[in-house]
C-alpha cells in the first residue's frame, strides 16, 4: 500500500482498499499521511474511505500537526491532532 501510494498509483489503492483486511491499520495511516504530504488527493479520499485513521497518523509523523492540500476549486483539510 504503502509503495502505491508513494507513487499515486490510484488502481493499486482502490483494488487494496477493496478488501477488507488486506492491508494493515498501521500502513493505511501511515499511507494516508504520505498521500496527503504529497497531494495526492485522489489517493488521500480512496484510503480515508478505506479506513485510515486521521488521528492515528500523528504517530508515525510527530512533526505533522495539521495539513492543509489545496488545489484549483478544492480543499481537503486534515486535522492531525
Amino acid at each position: 500500500m504503502l509503495e502505491a501510494t508513494k507513487v499515486n498509483n490510484e488502481k493499486v489503492i482502490e483494488l487494496l482498499v477493496a478488501v477488507p483486511g488486506s492491508v494493515s491499520q498501521r500502513e493505511l495511516d501511515f499511507s494516508l499521511v504520505t498521500a496527503v504530504k504529497n497531494k495526492f488527493f485522489k489517493c488521500a479520499e480512496m484510503l480515508l474511505k478505506g479506513g485510515a485513521d486521521v488521528e492515528a497518523g500523528v504517530s508515525y509523523q510527530p512533526r505533522v500537526l495539521s495539513l492543509e492540500v489545496w488545489e484549483p476549486n478544492r480543499s481537503l483539510y486534515l486535522d492531525l491532532f
